[in-house]
């Protein structure tokens, strides 16, 4: 999944949405091979590893501003870690949200529905949220307004 919301709509916007989708089907392809082998970290440093290689390939400065805090064993895509080869004039700095793989249990156990994702916005763009687990609660429109 790929999302980016740059202001401008412009090549810059179009190219990095081209790059960024094909990070995470690299992604979604490094942890495909380990798909069923029943070690769910490996799954995950196999699509980490895919996912900040492709990024430090692109042409762009960007800043992972929500990344990886499961596993803290296996290097990269850490909040607050920049990644790419830099921006020509054109490009400006990018925020980065990201995961490498959601669902690593899933695909260590052979079972569909893990995906790979990365959204990307002009710098500043992006909320910088702290590292917490929130909980969620959904309710259906009877409820809309009566639960806090």
């Amino acid at each position: 999944m790929v999302v980016s919301q740059f202001q401008d709509g412009t090549l810059t916007e179009r190219h990095l949405s081209r790059e960024m989708l094909g990070v995470v089907e690299a992604t979604a392809i490094a942890a495909a091979r380990t798909m069923g082998n029943g070690d769910e970290v490996e799954v995950d440093r196999a699509a980490r590893t895919a996912m900040h290689e492709c990024l430090e390939q692109i042409t762009m400065e960007g800043e992972i501003v929500i990344g990886e805090t499961k596993l803290p064993e296996i290097p990269g895509l850490k909040s607050g870690e920049t990644v790419g080869q830099g921006s020509p004039p054109s490009i400006s700095r990018t925020d980065i949200a990201l995961n490498a793989v959601e669902g690593a249990k899933l695909v260590a156990k052979g079972l569909p529905n893990a995906i790979s994702c990365i959204a990307l916005s002009s710098s500043g763009g992006l909320f910088k949220a702290p590292e917490c687990y929130m909980r969620k609660l959904i309710v259906g429109p009877l409820a809309k307004g009566k639960v806090d």
